[in-house]
């Protein structure tokens, strides 16, 4: 039987501190306190059926880079890639985005992170924090 959601936001932080390389992958999960890892290690699991509808990052970004855009994917069981945004820049000193109208399906079991691929840059930011936050339901 499964397990009927309200609404439900699940969050993920990286509290720590991180400069983001040219052209890399990185995952954000569950281990919050964690600088995000090059591995999808990383990884929510869910409990029931559900639907992720919206999704929002905030990033605060020590020194500001140039505007070229990242790539922010929810990834699903390690293999399906669904992209959320590919206009996310660390330009600023705060960059909040947030994604509404998303219908990415998970399945009971299921597991998921966030993937987030870095342009080669100009100017790399340095020092930036993020929240991700997820918003399921049924």
């Amino acid at each position: 039987m499964g397990v009927t959601l309200p609404e439900m936001m699940m969050l993920q932080a990286a509290h720590t501190v991180y400069d983001p390389a040219d052209s890399t992958t990185y995952y954000f999960g569950q281990l919050g306190g964690s600088a995000p890892s090059t591995g999808n290690i990383y990884q929510f699991s869910v409990p029931t059926k559900c639907y992720i509808k919206a999704v929002t990052i905030l990033a605060n970004v020590g020194t500001p880079g140039t505007n070229e855009n990242s790539t922010l994917y929810v990834r699903v069981n390690n293999s399906t890639d669904y992209t959320v945004t590919a206009a996310l820049n660390y330009d600023a000193a705060t960059e909040q985005i947030t994604i509404n109208g998303l219908n990415i399906p998970l399945a009971q079991g299921d597991y998921f992170s966030i993937k987030l691929v870095t342009p080669a840059w100009a100017t790399n930011p340095l020092q930036i924090r993020e929240v991700v936050g997820i918003l399921l339901t049924n």
